[in-house]
């Protein structure tokens, strides 16, 4: 997948994690195939033959890997499923579809670090809709999401200086408010 799709496409492999591994909600081991991993964004990446995983499998075991899709799903991952036979048999399409994918999601690398994606877009339009400071629990009720993905999600848009912080101890930044030069806030 990797060399006859990721890298024409791109042509380079940055932000990838192949066989990446992480636990399930049962404590279990869990394997990504590839994992595309860039500021708060998370793509599992999954190769699916079709003989090992339809044929062969359990009725049981074929449950199994929808109960591990929703659970890479709740945890915020963006999951991506290709069939083996098309990495040989179409691999241009698979090109294109992932260049829009990391088009829509990323856009223009040049523009990337003043830019939001879709997902600071929706932190930056909660903050215009409230007209306050944004707190960690504001973005956790959004996304419905961790205390790591939403710190996370704030530092990079105040990395990009969308917001400025509003109110911290020492440490860290407890609530952040919308830094208002400069911005087109049209979003």
């Amino acid at each position: 997948m990797l060399r006859s799709i990721w890298w024409p496409a791109f042509g380079h492999l940055l932000h990838l994690h192949p066989e990446y591994e992480m636990t399930d909600f049962m404590g279990s081991r869990r394997y990504i195939d590839i994992a595309y991993i860039r500021g708060p964004l998370k793509i599992a990446i999954e190769v699916d033959g079709y003989g090992a995983h339809v044929k062969d499998l359990s009725r049981r075991q074929f449950c199994d890997q929808w109960v591990r899709h929703m659970h890479l799903v709740n945890s915020g991952w963006i999951v991506v499923r290709i069939g083996y036979d098309d990495i040989r048999e179409r691999p241009q399409l698979w090109q294109q579809l992932f260049q829009q994918m990391i088009g829509r999601l990323f856009g223009d690398a040049e523009r990337q670090l003043t830019e939001v994606d879709c997902i600071e877009r929706e932190v930056v339009r909660l903050a215009l809709r409230s007209g306050r400071s944004i707190k960690l629990k504001d973005v956790r009720r959004l996304f419905q999401c961790g205390n790591h993905y939403a710190r996370n999600l704030m530092r990079n848009l105040q990395e990009k200086q969308w917001f400025l912080p509003d109110e911290g101890g020492e440490q860290r930044v407890h609530s952040w408010k919308l830094n208002l030069e400069h911005k087109n806030y049209s979003i």
